[in-house]
């Protein structure tokens, strides 16, 4: 129950700090610098075995995007390439297996990645310090998984698409990944 606690209040804590955070000047012009906070949900799969659903995750990225021109197109549109340096996940899972000597027993597992983005993106900005940011992004990424006091990782080519609204440097958004 403690855990449950502290889990609770750490997803409290990142839902209030709105989900995703951007740093920006005061201008008509998108912010070319990013920092997102993010909360995760994911899912293993694997042929013949259960799929495991984690109870906890969170993500961080940072990242900045190259616009491909200085003037907005129609007052309110830039083109970008998005270049993440920095991409963190990690999540924890909770599954239960039966051991012939304890009987049924709670184990946990954890999933960890670190990766680089990198992707078109597309911001309008209808009025000042509004923007709605479109992306895409192919992530070379390393993941490690740690079970019953085992590690395997492997490198993994991933794809992120999201859409995100801001206003000045606090936004909420979604993104998925799949590969």
């Amino acid at each position: 129950m403690k855990d449950f606690m502290k889990h609770l209040k750490i997803l409290t804590a990142l839902f209030v700090l709105g989900i995703c955070t951007t740093s920006q000047a005061q201008s008509i012009k998108p912010p070319s610098n990013y920092v997102n906070l993010g909360f995760v949900t994911s899912t293993l799969k694997q042929d013949g075995l259960t799929n495991l659903d984690s109870k906890f995750g969170v993500s961080l990225t940072i990242g900045h995007t190259f616009f491909l021109h200085k003037e907005p197109v129609a007052n309110c549109l830039f083109f970008g390439i998005d270049a993440t340096w920095l991409d963190l996940n990690y999540a924890n899972f909770k599954y239960e297996e039966i051991d012939s000597y304890k009987g049924l027993e709670e184990l946990s597992a954890h999933k960890g990645e670190v990766g680089m983005q990198v992707g078109p993106s597309v911001t309008v900005t209808p009025a000042d310090g509004l923007n709605i940011i479109g992306y895409f992004r192919y992530v070379p990424s390393f993941s490690i998984f740690v079970a019953d006091g085992e590690y395997s990782g492997a490198y993994g080519s991933m794809f992120v698409g999201g859409v995100s609204i801001s206003y000045k440097f606090i936004g909420v958004g979604v993104e998925a990944r799949f590969g």
